[in-house]
């Protein structure tokens, strides 16, 4: 994605390895960047593991959360908390699991198999594929709240 990226003349803002308060700030950061007045559109790519509608930290336990929450994410990047992003493309992308089901499936390449039929691995190309693979999701708008009194 960064070599993409930069090939596409965007300047790569790159962080790793990163705490979800650590994510956080550097939205923060990124959403305070002097070069975004002169920019046509940013990308924002997100790589981690996750839930639905969190983004795992790198400290995230199964007892000791790490998460960021994505709409935090819409938050730093909207018109009130980066006007020099008004009216300019905000592409997101969030490489991230968004549930607790198993994210694979078995495959193989025989027309017929299923798990019943598997019986011979060695001549099969028999592999686990992610389940939603190869997607790429983007929204005009993000989710608003009606209200109804």
């Amino acid at each position: 994605m960064e070599k993409l990226l930069c090939t596409l003349g965007y300047e790569v803002v790159k962080r790793t390895n990163l705490t979800a308060k650590e994510m956080n700030d550097a939205l923060v950061e990124f959403s305070k960047h002097p070069k975004l007045k002169q920019t046509d559109s940013v990308f924002v790519v997100i790589s981690s593991h996750g839930l639905y509608g969190v983004v795992h930290g790198v400290n995230h336990k199964l007892d000791e959360p790490d998460e960021l929450n994505v709409n935090d994410i819409y938050e730093k990047l909207n018109t009130k908390n980066c006007p020099a992003l008004v009216n300019k493309p905000k592409i997101i992308i969030i490489q991230a699991c968004r549930g607790s089901e198993t994210g694979s499936v078995l495959m193989s390449n025989s027309v017929e198999a299923d798990a019943t039929a598997i019986r011979d691995t060695e001549q099969d190309d028999l592999r686990y594929r992610h389940k939603e693979m190869d997607f790429v999701c983007l929204y005009s708008s993000t989710p608003r709240l009606i209200l109804r009194l």
